[in-house]
């Protein structure tokens, strides 16, 4: 999936999903603030790509959503909580990496490598700045 198509399928799943005031809001926000669909997931490990950041958080809605099923809990968790918690549960490494350089030691010798580095600007707890992220 391209990263068009990944933002076009995550803004879909949150209006068709997710009845409550201000989601326009928050979409506009994460479309025209962030760097939401372009950024990675990580520094180094999963999806530490261009893009990783959408993709883990569609994978992680698509995870969840197929659990609720498996269990039969679509009655007691209402899929609007499993749009919002799977896609927006890492929203908090919005603006949060920078690509960078450094050295390292590659088939014997010292090579300078472009890397993903952190650059937070908002240093609190992962989950409460993501959620307090969404209530903004």
């Amino acid at each position: 999936m391209t990263q068009k198509e990944r933002e076009i399928k995550i803004e879909s799943i949150l209006k068709n999903n997710v009845e409550r005031d201000g989601i326009d809001a928050l979409i506009h926000h994460i479309k025209s603030n962030t760097d939401f669909f372009t950024a990675p997931c990580s520094t180094q490990y999963h999806l530490s790509v261009e893009g990783g950041l959408a993709e883990h958080s569609l994978n992680v809605y698509n995870l969840l959503k197929e659990k609720v099923k498996q269990f039969k809990l679509t009655k007691e968790i209402p899929h609007s909580s499993v749009a919002l918690c799977g896609l927006l549960h890492d929203l908090c490494k919005t603006n949060f990496y920078e690509k960078g350089k450094k050295w390292a030691k590659i088939n014997g010798g010292w090579q300078e490598q472009e890397v993903w580095m952190v650059k937070d600007r908002f240093p609190v707890g992962h989950g409460e700045k993501s959620v307090f992220l969404i209530q903004r």
